[in-house]
């Protein structure tokens, strides 16, 4: 919704801004955050909500849906046989969801519940959590269920490296000392040390000491990026840096062996180097934090069930062959194309085409890779294709994307060509015209050394690190570096249709039917519910879960589930329930009210009926409406043109921009016909990949699939669509702040090389104006974001 809007309140347990909905629980953004904020309360840990930050992320669907923690039992039995002392064990693990002081003190009071616990420590910037228990007497998974139960998903140690942000704080830390004490030993000099002082020659050996091992320990960062980059063919940031940093220290040493203080930069090259970390560490770890949200967990299979004469066998796909029977799990994505040899099976095609609807294939059916399976009994399949020939293959790999901006380039080039002449003809002036090479050395120095890109090295770091901090705040969480100036280029804007424009799980239109049944039948329809993988059920068990009461017991059931048709469950002495089809049995609506897309029954009497919807995002038609007005918007589905032209109609779009029936390469040569660089895609699933790959600009609100979440420069956890609104006035907001730096770095620099031109500057002078235009620019970035 647009800022401002009076409708939008803040959810009672995550704090984020929302749309009240009949389809809703309420004062809740979601069934999920309904369903822990009842966890939290019955449990007594409302203090969670006294330290939790102004908001946190959604709970989302995370706490009800089902997860295998399978591989966490596994871990468990390798981590404790590799023990030290056998008696306790510590591991670290990946931690979605963690965002605040709350987080940790939550999830550090659930951890201790458990028998075995010792201790639990979590960092809400890299998404980590590190447990130590003693060996034997905890399980993992039970562990990993009740966090979920919380909102918070535990995965493998997470794939996204911390390595270049650590690097950096080391550097920066080991800088930030050298520079100091660089200083320190310069001081003397500039307040008039004679060079007969006694201790004069050791300070001027101290101040070289400290500008090489800055130049050596941080320096080198800058300096050999800028090597790669050039044996590349690209002129990167890093160059005049690396430039400035290596002209200032061997000008400076060439000063120390003739013994001219006016040549001596040394101090300069360790606040330069000290200055250029901080700007590059704000970035990597804006960046970072936003990325460590996201689960560690991949998309890709990583085995698969073999079926052979001796019994069965975990493989990975790769070491399938055609022929070979696999065994597909419930929930279980089909690797590779596969004829089915059960009798007959329903899968999901969401992932393919984007289409939620289950369907039923018959034994005999080829069931394409990618295909989810909705069944509650295993089904087989015979391979009739290779890994590296299967759709999922080609969806699931790793674009080939370069972040190199041509703009940007010209313009360092223009900035390296400008400084260089200016350095050469006043070196000409001074050392042919005016006859005095050692100032000719000086001014030409002074030039190269004053003309530093500072407000590139730290303003704009800093305005990306406001700009993303203020996203994260809305739900919006930010990957790549490059997204703010390829946003002004952008001209299209392209959604999916299932789970993107509507969220991931259909909305129960009258959720009046379940608040009129009994405690006993609600417990029963739950369980039914409960591992079912059908759209439907899911929406069921979300409504269920997030008003069901504290205690709600249920007599043992047998489910079943009857292809086609619906779930039915039957005890051992009492009566028999069905979910499905209104006339499953001959059973009748008639007389019921309006026509119902599911009945629950008890024997032959229906107890309620279900009406379900797609559900459109939060501010959908707002949020439409208003990028409407700058860019083309357009849908493009993989489902049936009904569906999609009833959704164009909802959100106020023409029919000519909603295409649907699209497979995932008519969506990418869709978007390749568009002129480069002017795509923005947001999409959900594995059938997005390949137009995710062709567009410039790429966003995605799933980040428990492990496809798109890992090739997306931004991802939202916001149920609204309106962070795409916020998406765009942020970044103008953020380019008009990086306008009024370069206005102030172009006057910074006239005046100084000014002043180096006329034989003016020396290293005090030099010392004094550098950190104040650093402190200059950076005000301007804080007066920028501080205004509404």
């Amino acid at each position: 919704m647009p800022k401002g809007d009076p409708k939008s309140i803040p959810c009672i347990h995550c704090g984020t801004p929302y749309s009240p909905s009949k389809h809703l629980p309420e004062g809740y953004c979601c069934h999920g955050c309904a369903y822990v904020h009842q966890l939290i309360t019955n449990e007594g840990l409302e203090r969670f909500y006294d330290l939790r930050g102004k908001s946190v992320q959604p709970a989302g669907s995370v706490p009800m849906r089902e997860q295998s923690f399978e591989w966490l039992r596994d871990k468990q039995v390798e981590l404790e046989a590799s023990s030290k002392d056998g008696l306790t064990v510590k591991a670290s693990f990946h931690l979605q969801g963690i965002s605040c002081v709350g987080c940790v003190w939550l999830i550090e009071k659930l951890f201790l519940r458990h028998e075995g616990a010792v201790r639990a420590a979590s960092d809400p910037q890299r998404g980590e959590l590190r447990l130590q228990w003693v060996a034997g007497r905890l399980q993992l998974a039970d562990v990993a269920t009740e966090l979920q139960r919380h909102g918070y998903l535990l995965s493998p140690e997470s794939t996204v490296s911390q390595s270049v942000s650590r690097e950096l704080l080391t550097r920066l830390a080991l800088c930030g000392a050298f520079a100091l004490n660089g200083m320190l030993f310069t001081l003397p000099r500039y307040l008039g040390m004679d060079d007969d002082f006694p201790l004069a020659n050791l300070f001027s050996l101290l101040t070289l000491l400290f500008s090489t091992l800055s130049l050596v320990t941080g320096g080198s960062y800058f300096i050999s990026r800028a090597i790669r980059a050039l044996r590349s063919g690209i002129i990167h940031i890093d160059l005049p840096i690396a430039m400035g940093l290596l002209l200032a220290y061997i000008g400076s040493l060439v000063g120390w062996l003739l013994k001219e203080e006016r040549f001596l930069y040394f101090d300069f090259v360790g606040i330069f180097t000290f200055l250029m970390l901080v700007g590059r560490w704000l970035q990597e770890r804006a960046v970072s934090h936003n990325r460590s949200q996201i689960s560690g967990q991949q998309a890709e299979p990583k085995a698969v069930t073999r079926l052979t004469p001796m019994g069965s066998e975990r493989v990975p796909p790769q070491a399938l062959v055609i022929g070979d029977e696999i065994e597909i799990s419930p929930g279980e994505t089909v690797p590779v194309t596969g004829e089915l040899v059960s009798p007959q099976a329903s899968f999901s095609l969401e992932w393919i085409n984007g289409e939620s609807d289950p369907r039923l294939f018959p034994q005999g059916r080829i069931v394409p890779a990618g295909a989810a399976s909705i069944e509650r009994a295993s089904a087989q399949l015979r391979v009739t294709e290779l890994w590296e020939n299967s759709l999922l293959a080609r969806l699931l790999k790793p674009a080939e994307r370069s972040d190199r901006s041509k703009a940007t380039e010209r313009v360092l080039r223009a900035y390296l060509l400008v400084v260089i002449a200016l350095a050469a003809a006043g070196g000409f002036v001074w050392g042919f015209l005016l006859h005095d090479p050692l100032s000719a050395w000086q001014v030409a120095l002074s030039i190269l050394v004053v003309s530093c890109p500072c407000a590139i090295g730290i303003a704009l770091p800093l305005a990306d690190e406001f700009a993303i901090a203020s996203l994260r705040k809305r739900g919006f969480f930010v990957k790549s570096h490059r997204l703010f100036s390829k946003l002004s280029q952008i001209r299209d804007i392209l959604f999916d249709k299932t789970g993107t424009l509507t969220l991931e799980t259909p909305a129960l239109l009258n959720p009046e039917a379940l608040k009129s049944l009994g405690d006993d039948d609600k417990a029963v329809l739950l369980k039914m519910v409960e591992t079912s993988h059908h759209p439907l059920s899911r929406s069921l068990r979300e409504n269920l879960l997030s008003a069901l009461p504290a205690e709600l017991g249920t007599t043992p059931l047998e489910i079943s589930e009857i292809l086609g048709t619906g779930i039915q469950a039957r005890s051992e002495t009492g009566p028999q329930w069905r979910l499905g089809k209104a006339d499953w049995n001959g059973s009748s609506l008639t007389g019921k009210g309006p026509a119902a897309d599911v009945a629950f029954q008890r024997d032959d009497q229906i107890l309620s009926t279900f009406q379900f919807k797609d559900q459109v995002r939060g501010e959908g038609k707002e949020t439409i409406s208003e990028l409407g007005k700058s860019y083309g918007v357009y849908i493009l589905s993989g489902d049936r043109r009904e569906k999609v032209d009833t959704l164009a109609a909802e959100l106020g779009l023409r029919k000519d921009s909603a295409l649907s029936g699209m497979s995932p390469d008519q969506k990418a040569d869709w978007v390749a016909s568009r002129p480069e660089g002017t795509t923005l895609f947001i999409g959900d699933g594995a059938n997005d990949s390949l137009a995710f790959d062709r567009a410039a600009i790429r966003g995605t609100p799933a980040i428990n699939s492990g496809v798109l979440e890992h090739k997306a420069d931004f991802y939202f956890l916001s149920q609204s669509l309106s962070g795409v609104i916020d998406l765009f006035r942020m970044s103008k907001r953020r380019n008009r702040t990086v306008r009024r730096i370069f206005t102030f770095a172009v006057g910074y620099n006239i005046v100084a090389v000014g002043l180096c031109l006329g034989g003016h500057m020396n290293p005090l002078l030099a010392a004094i104006l550098m950190p104040l235009s650093s402190l200059a620019t950076i005000g301007i970035v804080h007066l920028s974001f501080m205004r509404k």
